[in-house]
């Protein structure tokens, strides 16, 4: 596994995040998006609000990762609903279409932990009746790489400075007093 400092909180985070799916699914049936995170000022999760455009997903995005620096974080763990195409045996897959527009999408939670030195993903495809009921979690792809894109690279890469973290919680508070004049407000940070 991952070799570093946060490589515990890392640890502990992925326990977490397993646990949280798992009450999600088995629940109410689905997995809202949440940022478990472990830094300089303790564990917390960060809950974006609904998700259910581009702009809000890239929104939460920009706002995970200032939350990150603020925080302090050295080991995160993002979980969501996703969709993922596998490779047809003898086949690749066909990176020209979104996993959400390939007729041959697998839904799945996507558990993703990182720290400074790497990336542990585990995918759990999501079995559903053929009403569309919850009724299981198959078994669980592992990888361990390093991730691009919107959901990825949350931790700082260089552990931010007091002074980086002060600039952050005030564009944070910025943002926040902001949704609080009248745009719609999502939640925050909640410590554990």
């Amino acid at each position: 596994m991952i070799l570093d400092e946060g490589r515990e909180a890392l640890r502990e985070l992925m326990k977490q995040a397993e646990k949280y799916v798992s009450l999600q699914m088995y629940g109410e049936g689905h997995c809202p998006p949440r940022l478990f995170m472990d830094g300089i000022e303790g564990k917390a999760i960060f809950s974006p609000p609904k998700m259910s455009s581009e702009q809000a997903k890239d929104n939460f995005a920009t706002m995970a990762k200032l939350v990150c620096i603020a925080h302090g974080a050295n080991a995160t763990v993002f979980v969501s609903e996703a969709w993922m195409l596998k490779p047809k045996e003898g086949q690749k897959v066909d990176l020209s279409v979104r996993p959400s527009q390939s007729p041959d999408r697998q839904e799945a939670v996507i558990i993703m932990g990182e720290s400074r030195e790497g990336c542990y993903q585990k995918f759990l495809p999501i079995l559903r009746h053929g009403n569309g009921k919850f009724k299981g979690l198959g078994q669980a792809s592992v990888e361990e790489n390093q991730t691009e894109g919107r959901f990825a690279q949350f931790v700082p890469r260089v552990p931010p400075n007091e002074e980086d973290r002060e600039r952050a919680k005030r564009v944070l508070e910025g943002f926040v007093q902001r949704k609080d004049r009248g745009q719609e407000r999502g939640r925050g940070m909640t410590p554990e």
